[in-house]
């Protein structure tokens, strides 16, 4: 469904270098802006949480996630499994 194509948004951006710093090179370096919040509304807890956490952990950031207060039972099975699995 969703294609990431990381590697090229990553990857760094080559720019010209002028003469007078010759041996040197210039480039671009993309890096990861800080933190990502991501809400969940209550009708699909579980993909409205794990797709752009996902997104955000491979882009290098940081997540803080809020899961709907309706949907119980499936927040709780979200903290059990991302706790085993995350620092």
């Amino acid at each position: 469904m969703y294609q990431y194509k990381l590697d090229g948004w990553a990857k760094d951006e080559e720019l010209e270098t002028p003469l007078t710093c010759t041996p040197a090179k210039s480039f671009i370096r993309y890096e990861p802006l800080g933190v990502v919040c991501i809400f969940a509304a209550w009708n699909f807890p579980l993909t409205l949480l794990v797709k752009p956490l996902l997104s955000a952990i491979a882009a290098g950031n940081c997540a803080i996630m809020k899961p709907s207060e309706l949907a119980p039972h499936t927040s709780i099975v979200i903290t059990k499994c991302l706790t085993e699995a995350l620092d």
